[in-house]
């Protein structure tokens, strides 16, 4: 039986061909070399408020890409955290960066904490609140948050001396402070009276706010935000850690940004990454200089690496850990110091024995090593794949007893207690059994507990969600290939969509050697569907061309305001069994044969929920790239390609 289509995007047409487009991207930076500099604030630890749990991990990542992939150094980047945090701890670091800074300064200030209101006493704010940042101490006698005129004053002085400022705030300033599901990094308002604003804040009459509003529209800096007004930002768990779903993505996106990439570039990606994971969360980039390479066109190392350095006899340490994408056996390749062409023979190969969530240590299986060494992940053992599933209220309902004694008796589904930790949530509520996101975003509908088929219902439900998570995170975090999904020739800047759009979807191989693709289509209804290649087609993209994969028409199912998209794309130098793609669209009982190859069985894993032997990973020949596009009744319709031929179907819908 047919079921209606959920996924926003039908295939029209999938007439390959390669272009002559260049695939390396924007011109070379800027050859000079001026100061980088960062502050970095993370609050876990709150003294009248709820506490937080990713906000420290939060800036430990940011601190160790900034300092890895753009140049800057150690003592250039100040973290502050918990107790140092304080009101008058934040505001002096900002102003000893603006005192040290100099002309031409590339400097990063980056927020993870609460956000909050609080009464305006300038007059400025339409409804009366100014949006705040909330310090460790914020809510004691005669101790308020840090409000938007005050960081605008502070940000002010700072871009009077240079205008290469790029300010990260992964919080949230409206909505409720309190939801079930994820935790949200939002304090309840203060209801106290503030004291007359600080000297050096900055809320001048008739300068308006940007749409964020917190940054006035005439201030220099680029800001980056973890949600749009009025939404909320979450934490979430990944690598075995608490994180803020902003930094986290945008950390990743970091990592793998190639030299001229600009805000846009990264951002475009970091929001449709984050809004799959958490429907209502939309980061957002606001700022003149938003379409300006990555810090003042700073240049990303050639392949991401990490720092090793010798510990003791045969051992060493390595800067990094679990937040990168390590884990224990994994083979990592070894650099002179200050090596950027990772294409030659090592100075030494080591294989990691203890993984933390930042550092880690290994054993040398060959070579020397000195400090402060460059490694390079070149072969993994990846965990299986696990959805965390919650069950609120399990014991007053037997029919979710029911479910959780089924789905215990899967290795991909792992029950948690904490619904902060989890990918969904279970609930009986009013009889009807209720699938939800960590944001409370409903997956699928709700089903009536008494109904007959109620458990293997939604036994199906979670074991396909199993699958669409299991895809969507699997990456390589350090690829020997490079490819990118594109919209649109040219680039179309739009990522949402009116019913009856249609584009063309492109793949980018900015690599030096060819490539085999498969585009993947993960729909938010829980549907993987493969869009390229056809059935039994197997063609490779030459290297550092550009090649037409599809047409895509989009449209909203029936009943449906919105949906959203996430086109994966899967790069890789050998050819690999169409049926590993083609099995998470296919409905039945058709089996991917068996394969020595262990990407393969990675597949396996991902695609079909199977059970495998782990096996190390080579990380050299395969890469995936992704974007996620909203299609919505409410959007601009944005019809950047052709009309198809009369006659071409508007859908397939897809087997059972």
């Amino acid at each position: 039986m047919h079921r209606p289509r959920a996924l926003a995007s039908v295939l029209l047409a999938s007439s390959f061909f390669v272009g002559g487009h260049d695939a390396a991207g924007a011109g070379a930076p800027p050859s000079s070399s001026p100061r980088k500099r960062a502050l970095l604030v993370g609050i876990d630890q709150y003294r009248q408020v709820t506490d937080l749990q990713g906000c420290v991990n939060d800036v430990r990542r940011m601190k160790d890409v900034l300092t890895r992939r753009f140049g800057f150094s150690e003592a250039d980047v100040t973290v502050v955290t918990d107790d140092q945090a304080t009101r008058a701890g934040i505001i002096a670091a900002l102003q000893a960066r603006s005192a040290a800074a100099e002309p031409g300064d590339i400097v990063v200030f980056h927020y993870s904490g609460h956000g909050a209101n609080m009464r305006d006493v300038s007059g400025d704010e339409l409804d009366g609140r100014d949006e705040t940042i909330v310090p460790h101490d914020s809510r004691e006698p005669g101790v308020f948050d840090i409000s938007d005129d005050e960081l605008n004053g502070l940000l002010r002085e700072l871009t009077r001396k240079t205008q290469n400022v790029t300010v990260v705030l992964d919080s949230c300033h409206s909505g409720s402070a309190t939801r079930g599901g994820a935790t949200v990094r939002r304090a309840p308002d203060d209801p106290r009276d503030p004291p007359p604003a600080a000297p050096f804040a900055w809320s001048p009459r008739g300068i308006t706010e940007g749409p964020d509003d917190l940054r006035t529209r005439d201030s220099r800096y680029v800001l980056i935000t973890g949600c749009k007004p009025h939404q909320l930002s979450n934490e979430f768990e990944a690598d075995g850690r608490r994180f803020g779903a902003l930094t986290y993505h945008l950390a990743r996106a970091l990592d793998r940004a190639l030299p001229g990439s600009t805000y846009r570039d990264v951002m475009d990606l970091v929001a449709g990454e984050v809004r799959t994971v958490f429907p209502s969360q939309e980061p957002d980039l606001e700022g003149a200089r938003a379409d300006a390479p990555l810090f003042s066109g700073a240049e990303p190392a050639s392949a991401t690496y990490v720092l090793v350095s010798p510990v003791a006899q045969g051992r060493v340490e390595i800067a990094a850990g679990a937040a990168y994408g390590l884990a224990a056996g994994a083979v990592v390749d070894v650099y002179a110091p200050d090596t950027r062409d990772f294409t030659g023979a090592p100075a030494a190969r080591v294989r990691l024995a203890r993984v933390e969530a930042f550092r880690s240590e290994a054993d040398v299986m060959e070579g020397d090593v000195a400090p402060l060494s460059r490694g390079v992940l070149r072969e993994l053992s990846y965990a299986e794949p696990k959805l965390r599933l919650c069950y609120l209220g399990v014991g007053a309902s037997p029919a979710l007893q029911r479910i959780k004694a089924e789905l215990d008796a899967y290795a991909v589904v792992q029950a948690v207690t904490d619904e902060r930790d989890c990918d969904l949530r279970l609930s009986e509520r009013d009889g009807q059994l209720v699938t939800e996101t960590g944001d409370l975003a409903p997956r699928g509908a709700p089903v009536p507990a008494a109904a007959g088929d109620a458990v293997s219902r939604i036994r199906a439900r979670v074991l396909g969600w199993s699958r669409w998570y299991a895809v969507l995170r699997l990456a390589n975090p350090s690829p020997g290939v490079d490819v990118r999904v594109r919209l649109g020739d040219p680039p179309v800047t739009a990522r949402a969509f009116a019913p009856g759009d249609q584009v063309d979807v492109f793949a980018e191989n900015r690599s030096d050697r060819d490539l085999y693709l498969n585009l993947i289509d993960l729909s938010s209804d829980g549907s993987v569907e493969v869009l390229y290649p056809p059935a039994g087609a197997s063609e490779l993209l030459p290297a550092r061309t550009t090649g037409k994969l599809t047409r895509l028409q989009f449209f909203v199912p029936e009943g449906e305001q919105a949906v959203t998209d996430t086109l994966k794309l899967f790069a890789t130098t050998v050819p690999l069994d169409p049926r590993l793609f083609r099995q998470g669209a296919v409905r039945s009982g058709e089996a991917a044969s068996a394969s020595a190859d262990p990407l393969a069985g990675l597949l396996d894993a991902a695609f079909l929920g199977k059970s495998r032997n782990a096996r190390p990973v080579n990380l050299g020949g395969w890469t995936t790239a992704q974007e996620t596009v909203v299609v919505s009744r409410d959007a601009t319709p944005v019809v950047s390609a052709p009309a198809p031929p009369p006659g071409t179907p508007a859908g397939v819908p897809p087997g059972d």
